[in-house]
């Protein structure tokens, strides 16, 4: 009988530290979400700026990567990915493009973001981060071509009835605004990640 009371009370512990761990994730996948929303729909300048002129204008740099960097890097890719998520539905109802461009953003994010944190889970160190997030880099690019090349030109091309430019036109800006956009994510990421992750810890989020 004491045995099975000491079993009970260890599965009773596991399920609260269970539900706790739960409760933290929750919260700090909320905080994150929330700034990288708000950077994803409010223009942050001098970083969110029509990098192409003309037809490719609306190739804009956001900031919301990197709250779902920060939160990746210190709590694990499930919460990065959640950030992501999170991020991506609070803006669905604002969309423009038939939610064409925030679907498309979510899996580019998720491209970029959990091949970096994954690569950093290994060994944590800043040296480790380097190397993540620019093997990442190259990982979110060759999938954000492919993908537009594939299915985004043609789903933008039917949405608007016709865009001002053609998918070969299309693809050859993809890869070197990507380029720009996270080289500006990575080096805020890396800049504000350990000053970031120490004020967290300090208030146990």
């Amino acid at each position: 009988m004491e045995e099975k009371n000491i079993i009970d009370n260890n599965e009773h512990s596991k399920q609260i530290r269970k539900s706790k761990a739960w409760t933290k994730l929750i919260a700090r996948v909320g905080i994150f979400g929330a700034i990288s929303a708000i950077l994803y729909i409010i223009p942050v300048p001098p970083f969110n700026f029509p990098i192409f002129p003309g037809a490719f204008s609306f190739l804009n740099v956001h900031l919301d990567e990197v709250p779902a960097f920060i939160a990746g890097f210190s709590y694990g890719p499930l919460a990065g990915a959640l950030v992501l998520v999170v991020r991506t539905l609070i803006k669905l109802p604002l969309s423009s493009t038939g939610m064409i461009g925030e679907l498309a953003d979510i899996l580019y994010s998720l491209a970029f973001v959990i091949p970096a944190v994954l690569i950093y889970r290994r060994r944590k160190s800043f040296r480790t981060a380097i190397i993540g997030l620019v093997i990442a880099n190259f990982i979110q690019i060759i999938v954000a071509t492919a993908f537009n090349y594939f299915f985004i030109f043609d789903l933008y091309n039917g949405f608007y009835g016709g865009l001002p430019f053609t998918r070969n036109e299309f693809i050859a800006v993809i890869p070197p605004f990507n380029l720009i956009k996270n080289t500006i994510v990575i080096l805020l990421t890396l800049l504000v990640y350990k000053s970031v992750r120490r004020t967290v810890e300090k208030i146990d989020l």
